[in-house]
């Protein structure tokens, strides 16, 4: 089984992810491969010539150079992750195909819904608290100004539509993260359970 986890900036979704690989699970990290990918010359040569400048050196990325072009409007959003993801995408099913062995598999995305992952995994997982937590953590973690945060959180898909779409929610602001883990754990065991006797009886 393949679960995505995903949720806002700052949610704690990375936090999250690492738990579930601290406790022996293999983690696909959707933020970091697509960084990795910017230092593919051909994903650099695709990039470069869709905004007709050389905005990625794949040499040497400037990450902030790329994230301010990607999150001043809609339409640069659009032009990088539509040269993006089907990068991505190959790069998560050849993730998946070696780990197949493994029973549990965990994808941190944050455009997960917005992407069109939503197909690729099984369950869904929403990390969530509210916008005022995250903008505190976002300003102790890099500084960044109340603007910077709107404007990159405005391109992602809003808390409450993510929460409604997810198969199961763990809340990060008043709430320990480790026993929601667990308990997600637990469900998932049942759930193989209830798989494992249906089958029985077919």
């Amino acid at each position: 089984m393949i679960v995505g986890i995903t949720g806002s900036i700052a949610s704690g979704k990375s936090t999250v992810a690492r738990i579930f690989e601290i406790l022996g699970y293999k983690v696909f990290y959707a933020d970091n491969e697509a960084k990795k990918l910017y230092a593919d010359s051909v994903v650099a040569q695709k990039i470069n010539e869709a905004v007709a400048s050389d905005l990625v050196d794949p040499s040497n990325p400037d990450y902030k150079k790329i994230g301010n072009f990607l999150f001043s409007s809609a339409g640069n959003s659009k032009i990088i992750t539509d040269i993006l993801y089907p990068f991505l995408t190959r790069r998560l099913k050849e993730w998946t195909d070696k780990h197949n062995e493994s029973k549990l598999l965990f994808v941190e995305a944050a455009m997960l819904f917005e992407s069109g992952w939503k197909s690729l995994v099984d369950m869904t997982i929403c990390v969530h608290c509210s916008q005022d937590m995250r903008f505190d953590r976002v300003k102790h973690r890099n500084g960044e100004n109340a603007d910077a945060f709107i404007k990159r959180a405005k391109y992602q898909m809003n808390d409450d539509e993510k929460v409604r779409l997810a198969d199961y929610v763990i809340y990060n602001e008043h709430s320990p993260l480790l026993p929601q883990v667990f308990l997600f754990l637990n469900k998932y065991d049942d759930y193989c359970r209830l798989k494992d006797v249906s089958s029985n009886n077919d």
